[in-house]
């Protein structure tokens, strides 16, 4: 999980720009691309952005940090209002952003209705090339002054594939749901190769030891939070590269949610029963 930082790239409610920021965003490793040694410099990282962070200093995250989930509604679904704040996307671009990011209401009790630029919204995107990918996480979007974007796509172009708008879109639309980086978990059991990805995010991101101890490295407290079993096929899981790893276990490049993400999004926000 400064304004708290989310990597798409990682962990809590998280929210940073960047380019003008290096050193405060939180970046998770989401590309198309299949992982090997020779592709690991073209890994894209994406950042989680957290409100708290900013204000009050580092605070515990996991996969769910019960102060940040939105309120269930017993009696119809949760309604978000998203829209985009810029112009720089084109309209397949935007189309792509609004299918993938409605995957989610098949299994929790929301609906993600873009609304209008001119109308209030309380998720609200920029697709700023010299940002990065990012977003905040769950109700800290409400913090966030009503002009300021609270989500943003930095590398998306018509020829980018389904699979990776699917990545990236599903991932930073769980954050905005709530859910922060499977890495995190207070269950995993990555053994890493810390001077290997200090090295490499230092070399990719400019990322400081501290940085990288955030964003990669930090597990999550079991109090406050909500959890299921420790999974590596999780859309909210980084991509890791053998060579970030002293026993050679690799996580690799999860596009869509898996079955647990189903499993757990539902029972924090089950849908109204009938009748």
């Amino acid at each position: 999980m400064n304004k708290k930082l989310i990597i798409i790239g990682f962990f809590t409610i998280v929210l940073f720009s960047c380019k003008k920021d290096q050193n405060n965003i939180p970046t998770s490793v989401i590309t198309g691309k299949k992982q090997n040694s020779s592709e690991l410099s073209s890994i894209h990282t994406c950042s989680a952005r957290s409100y708290s962070l900013e204000n009050e200093g580092p605070s515990t995250s996991a996969v769910g940090k019960k102060v940040n989930f939105w309120n269930n509604n017993s009696k119809g679904p949760i309604v978000l209002h998203v829209k985009f704040l810029d112009d720089l996307a084109s309209d397949f671009i935007r189309s792509k952003i609004q299918e993938k990011a409605k995957k989610w209401e098949k299994y929790a009790n929301f609906r993600i209705d873009f609304v209008g630029a001119d109308q209030p919204a309380e998720i609200r995107i920029t697709c700023d090339s010299t940002s990065g990918s990012w977003s905040y996480v769950g109700k800290e979007n409400l913090s966030i002054p009503s002009n300021e974007a609270t989500m943003n796509y930095g590398w998306f172009t018509d020829a980018t594939e389904d699979s990776e708008f699917s990545r990236v879109v599903v991932h930073e639309f769980g954050h905005a749901l709530g859910l922060e980086h499977e890495q995190s978990s207070p269950l995993s059991n990555i053994k890493w190769n810390k001077p290997y990805v200090y090295a490499y995010y230092q070399r990719t991101n400019g990322w400081s030891h501290e940085m990288v101890d955030q964003n990669v490295f930090y597990k999550l407290s079991t109090s406050g939070t909500v959890y299921s079993a420790y999974d590596t096929k999780s859309i909210m899981h980084y991509p890791v590269p053998k060579e970030f790893t002293l026993d050679g276990r690799t996580v690799g490049w999860n596009t869509d949610l898996s079955a647990a993400d189903k499993s757990f999004i539902n029972k924090i926000y089950p849908f109204p029963k009938k009748g």
